[in-house]
């Protein structure tokens, strides 16, 4: 019988913010006030007057490869070609990003100077870029560097969603790993419009949580000790809150799917699958 894998969070990194597991990201405010708007910088670099010398000015010499070999990338398991994929990813933002639209459109933009490679992208420029990326995937977009940037931070959500799903399908993660991972996914939902569909949803995250912060890797001593004082002891406490977890964290999961996934932020979904990759050992050996 295989020893259950260790918790995926840190104790006190858990308990200061419920969105520890996203790489340390940007703090979102939560749903339904929660909107592409706000991910998406009001400011533009150039309006669309100036769209295409940008896009004929923009070259790819010596910067971090855009050309997709959808062939290989097709051959490699899902795990690595989603770390490959991010790694390609972050290299372009380093490099090109934080990417954006241009003002008053969905059309995709790169920052207007290329930066120091050497400087990692921050988690913010990669929410604000991914997010870029997702508000302008469905539109018409110009020939050219940017869209082919496009084209890459695609092919990573399309692998990201192929990743949850096959991790979630396996069983691999432990109880409390999932629900954190469906509670860091519902930090990146997308509301509805439906005051009814959201009253829904914002409660199923909030017993979610109430239930997840009630496990054991989530104790200090003072509070186990009031625990098992308390009515039904800290077993009977437990056994509530997986019941809470395995009902809500389903819920919530179900909702994703049946939505396929659009309502998610490309950004909270990669971390989460990042993270879960890591927690069950996925990533290669570094030789």
């Amino acid at each position: 019988m295989r020893n259950p894998a260790p918790p995926l969070y840190d104790k006190k990194a858990a308990m200061n913010t419920a969105c520890s597991l996203l790489m340390e990201g940007p703090q979102l405010e939560p749903t339904p006030d929660y909107t592409p708007e706000r991910l998406t910088p009001s400011h533009s670099q150039s309006n669309l007057a100036q769209l295409h010398e940008v896009a004929r000015a923009c070259r790819t010499v010596e910067t971090p490869s855009n050309v997709l070999d959808t062939v290989k990338l097709r051959a490699m398991p899902t795990s690595a070609r989603f770390l490959h994929l991010l790694g390609q990813s972050k290299a372009l933002i380093e490099v090109h990003g934080p990417y954006t639209t241009f003002a008053g459109t969905t059309v995709f933009s790169r920052a207007p100077l290329a930066r120091n490679r050497m400087k990692i992208a921050s988690a913010k420029h990669i929410a604000l870029s991914l997010a870029a990326a997702q508000d302008s995937v469905g539109s018409a977009q110009i020939d050219g560097p940017a869209n082919d940037d496009l084209a890459v931070f695609k092919y990573l959500w399309d692998t990201t969603v192929e990743m949850l799903e096959s991790l979630i399908r396996t069983g691999d993660l432990d109880h409390e790993t999932f629900g954190w991972g469906i509670f860091g996914l519902s930090a990146g939902y997308i509301g509805h419009a439906s005051w009814k569909e959201d009253s829904l949803f914002l409660a199923h995250k909030t017993r979610l949580h109430d239930a997840l912060v009630q496990m054991s890797s989530m104790d200090a001593p003072a509070r186990h000790q009031r625990l098992s004082l308390s009515s039904g002891g800290h077993v009977g406490i437990l056994a509530k809150a997986n019941r809470e977890i395995h009902v809500c964290a389903n819920l919530l999961l179900q909702r994703f799917q049946r939505e396929e996934w659009k309502r998610i932020r490309w950004y909270h979904g990669v971390a989460v699958a990042q993270k879960w990759i890591a927690h069950l050992g996925m990533e290669p050996e570094i030789s």
